[in-house]
């Protein structure tokens, strides 16, 4: 009795396999999965958002080293101590900062990016894309870095305002980057 049910789980596991294999034949080739890749560090190098990123960190780079021209100012009223320590402590805020405003700047670049890869994926009906480093072997038609590259071409990325940079002297008394600078 056994080995009529066993012949009969087994003859019900086949047909139900040929089955499901036969149905994936009669779909069309929209059903299946559709990949893609983009080359993130060359839409960064090539488009207009990687030439904003530069752009914005070099006013960022500018502000930064006028507030230090305008702390040393504040320095020669010091002694040679207060002078070293004021230093120090100033490197320290402007190097924060720095990084700071170049990671945000990095964020919201990669955060267009994305976008852009997104609204791409949507209407070429792409079921996932990779970024290039991810990506072992793959033929070079899927690669849609220029497609990206060319679907930025007229976006604007705001990176917000540049910082105000505020470096205390020896009397508390904050050193501001100046006037027409905030206005950059």
């Amino acid at each position: 009795m056994q080995s009529k049910v066993q012949k009969a789980v087994r003859s019900f596991v086949v047909v139900g396999a040929v089955i499901f294999s036969l149905t994936a034949c009669d779909q069309d080739s929209s059903a299946q999965q559709k990949i893609a890749y983009v080359d993130f560090s060359s839409v960064m190098k090539d488009s207009v958002v990687g030439k904003q990123e530069t752009e914005h960190t070099q006013k960022v780079k500018e502000r930064l080293l006028s507030a230090e021209k305008d702390a040393e100012a504040s320095y020669k009223e010091m002694s040679a101590k207060q002078q070293q320590q004021s230093r120090q402590a100033d490197a320290i805020i402007i190097n924060r900062q720095w990084r700071a405003e170049q990671q945000h700047a990095r964020t919201m670049s990669i955060k267009t990016i994305r976008e852009a890869v997104e609204t791409y994926r949507k209407n070429n009906n792409l079921t996932l894309i990779l970024d290039r480093q991810q990506v072992v072997a793959a033929a070079a038609d899927v690669d849609i870095s220029k497609q990206i590259i060319a679907q930025l071409a007229d976006v604007s990325v705001d990176y917000g305002k540049l910082p105000v940079i505020s470096i205390r002297s020896d009397k508390s008394a904050p050193v501001k980057a100046k006037e027409s600078e905030k206005t950059k």
